[in-house]
């Protein structure tokens, strides 16, 4: 899983902006589960809060939220 770890983590600095962002769902359902490596990609995706694009920046917003507040509501 350590391997898969470092792969994500690398995933998050993709050019491809659709892989970034299916990059930070999967880190919201891997820490429900406890995954110790999620901790690392979690302070790397902090970093994204300032990307230029905002599909990113609204996944990260809603990630965080989700894992240090609960589940956004509709």
């Amino acid at each position: 899983m350590d391997e898969a770890g470092k792969l994500l983590k690398q995933m998050l600095s993709s050019k491809t902006i659709q892989d970034t962002v299916e990059v930070i769902k999967c880190y919201k359902i891997l820490h429900r589960y406890g995954l110790s490596f999620t901790h690392e990609g979690l302070r790397k995706m902090l970093t994204l809060v300032f990307s230029k694009d905002v599909q990113v920046v609204q996944q990260v917003i809603e990630t965080y939220h989700s894992i240090y507040f609960g589940e956004v509501s509709a």
